[in-house]
């Protein structure tokens, strides 16, 4: 049966965000003129492309590596985020943008110090959130679609380029989703929980196994288009009616014949031909969000080829689970050390109702460092405490200390911290937590797929910190706004969208 629900939201269209954030952070950019470009020579292109590690011996000519600069440095990436969450018995969507900080379009603090004399952190301006629409919307998915289309409207319009105030073409790239794991599995099209919770399709019971989760590829958006509309027949037929979750609830006959389009031809009860085809999509239940409109359009007219969701978004990953290991590895020491652990956690936190994220990495230091100087804890629990704290700080550590040694020593520590983690914390031990929490998609995050986030985007960038922040702060003001406009629902999404019960708001 398909219901309507009311649903409005206020936005400020991405255009203008754009075009302000063009304007307000203009003193922070190169903005050279095309005059700049022509007079660099051959050694000053190589150089410069090499600062920016954009340079191949490929044999390019002199005048494709001057384009290739002044498109590198002349490009700014998109970092998207939205988070929904419940206030005053009604749940609210918030949607946020920011620009990425990247060395090839802005200054270095140096660069700017030695530009203007001042001591600046170029990259905390740059990646300051912006508010793009807050949205009347419960948790479930089939609301959150309905925003889907107005979304992807404001990111296809990134094509048009904007001049800069200086008169020069600047060209804006959806680049980064960020959130936290329920954010990321619905802009994904990921399932949420369950044994395929990850975005890279790792089974939960074999999440402990460190070279086979180094092994699982995070799927691109292109991936999961192909594997839900190409290579299926049911789950392209009924991604095509708008349903938005094709796979779910399958008869035997569908589930026969999707997996035989699929190459499977095994199972002889329906209950094994769900969990071959379970096993099949690794947790993909459906398009990504933005393509649940325009299913059959290509990712490059949707201005999207470059799209992709960040796997760690360090608020959530580093703060539960150093909560995580609080509450477990003092059970699994000596007396004497797990009295000391306990003391100097009550002692950090205090008598706090709400501990935040902040909290619990304030906690990890201190009790840390407290630890190492009395010696109260042997080797390998100290290890596993110091090992997080090295992660913790790499982690949120700026684009300008990002390097290869960097990210090497990342994975380094993800890697020692996990083994000292098996051999302290025994599966069929556990005193406070599962196997499945303690190990879960926080500890994944951040082993499996920290170090390869590090190699592209700095955890900062990533950090949604600021996001989370600013939720309460917009939601109350969202209303008084003048500048907001409404948003536009998908009248098809809204017509076959569930909803048990219908609210008005004046």
């Amino acid at each position: 049966i398909k219901k309507e629900f009311p649903t409005e939201g206020r936005k400020i269209p991405l255009e203008e965000i754009r075009s302000k954030t063009l304007q307000d952070y203009h003193q922070y950019m190169r903005d050279y003129p095309d005059s700049h470009y022509d007079n660099l020579t051959h050694e000053q292109l190589v150089q410069r492309l090499a600062e920016l590690n954009e340079y191949k011996d490929d044999g390019l000519t002199e005048e494709k590596l001057r384009l290739k600069l002044k498109k590198l440095e002349r490009t700014r990436h998109i970092n998207i985020w939205h988070d929904n969450s419940c206030v005053a018995n009604h749940g609210y969507l918030l949607c946020m943008v920011a620009i990425l900080y990247d060395p090839a379009i802005y200054l270095t603090n140096e660069e700017y110090k030695t530009k203007t004399g001042k001591t600046v952190d170029v990259q905390d301006v740059v990646k300051n959130p912006h508010l793009h629409f807050l949205a009347r919307c419960r948790s479930s998915e089939d609301e959150q679609i309905v925003y889907s289309e107005t979304r992807l409207s404001c990111l296809q319009k990134t094509a048009t380029p904007l001049k800069s105030p200086d008169g020069n073409i600047i060209k804006d790239v959806p680049r980064f989703f960020k959130g936290d794991s329920p954010a990321r599995q619905f802009e994904d099209g990921q399932q949420k929980g369950g044994h395929f919770f990850c975005n890279c399709g790792c089974h939960a019971l074999t999440i402990d196994d460190l070279a086979h989760t180094q092994g699982c590829p995070i799927y691109s958006i292109q991936k999961r288009v192909d594997i839900v509309v190409k290579h299926g027949t049911v789950c392209r037929r009924k991604t095509l009616k708008g349903k938005t979750k094709p796979l779910a609830g399958l008869s035997r006959p569908d589930l026969e014949q999707e997996l035989a389009a699929r190459g499977i031809y095994d199972g002889k009860t329906k209950q094994d031909l769900q969990r071959l085809l379970d096993e099949e999509m690794h947790g993909i239940q459906r398009l990504p969000a933005l393509l649940v409109c325009k299913p059959k359009a290509p990712l490059n007219e949707l201005h999207l080829e470059n799209y992709e969701i960040l796997p760690v978004e360090p608020l959530h990953d580093v703060g539960h689970h150093i909560e995580n290991l609080l509450l477990e590895l003092p059970h699994h020491l000596s007396t004497t050390e797990k009295q000391a652990m306990q003391e100097n956690i009550a002692s950090c936190m205090g008598t706090k109702e709400t501990k935040r994220g902040c909290d619990y990495r304030e906690t990890l230091i201190k009790m840390t460092s407290y630890l190492q100087q009395k010696k109260l804890l042997t080797d390998k629990p100290m290890e596993a405490l110091e090992t997080l704290t090295e992660l913790q700080r790499i982690i949120y550590t700026s684009d300008e200390a990002r390097s290869p040694q960097l990210v090497l020593r990342y994975n380094n520590q993800a890697w020692y911290h996990a083994i000292l983690l098996k051999q302290l914390i025994k599966a069929d031990k556990m005193k406070k937590l599962t196997t499945r929490k303690m190990a879960g998609v926080y500890f994944h995050d951040l082993v499996a797929h920290g170090g390869d986030m590090l190699r592209i985007v700095s955890g900062r960038s990533a950090n949604a910190e600021e996001e989370e922040r600013n939720f309460k702060h917009h939601q109350d003001n969202y209303k008084e706004n003048k500048q907001l406009q409404r948003v536009p629902a998908c009248p098809k999404c809204v017509a076959e969208s569930p909803s048990p019960s219908k609210e008005k708001e004046e």
